[in-house]
């Protein structure tokens, strides 16, 4: 079908693949003296995603992050468990989205969905892009528990 994806979720250990796409890909700001900040948590969760995809965003927001951050800048990787979730940010130092550009585009997501999504925020010394999935416990109305999984879903 034309415009679909064939998605091919895994389980990922987050925490080693966010330090191995991060590693590889701010190699290509090493010539513009661009810093590299990983800010992860001892532990993250697994989480079944397609890893290819995943990869391919986080390469996109990192490269960005280089490509328009000035020289000596610096690209920040974070991640956290928030809400049930895992929320990955990328930050720079550039210029961030122009204030003509539509407000939609700025606004951050009121509440993380059932599978992921990209947002995108601006401040004044820094521009922001994360990525957030929400998953994990869910409550069983019939019973009252909760469950929990092992790994969320993501991408």
């Amino acid at each position: 079908e034309a415009g679909s994806v064939d998605i091919d979720r895994q389980p990922i250990k987050l925490r080693e693949f966010l330090e191995d796409v991060f590693t590889t890909t701010m190699r290509g700001g090493e010539a513009r003296g661009i810093v590299p900040r990983l800010e992860l948590p001892r532990t993250l969760p697994n989480v079944q995603a397609d890893k290819d995809l995943l990869r391919l965003a986080l390469n996109n927001l990192l490269t960005n992050a280089i490509k328009y951050n000035r020289d000596g800048g610096s690209v920040t990787l974070q991640a956290a468990e928030i809400d049930g979730g895992v929320s990955i940010a990328v930050s720079d130092e550039g210029v961030g989205i122009a204030c003509s550009t539509s407000s939609t585009a700025r606004r951050a997501p009121r509440r993380a969905p059932a599978r992921g999504t990209a947002s995108v925020s601006r401040s004044r010394s820094r521009s922001s892009t994360s990525i957030t999935a929400r998953s994990g416990s869910k409550a069983n109305p019939a019973r009252g528990r909760r469950s929990r999984s092992r790994s969320r879903p993501m991408l």
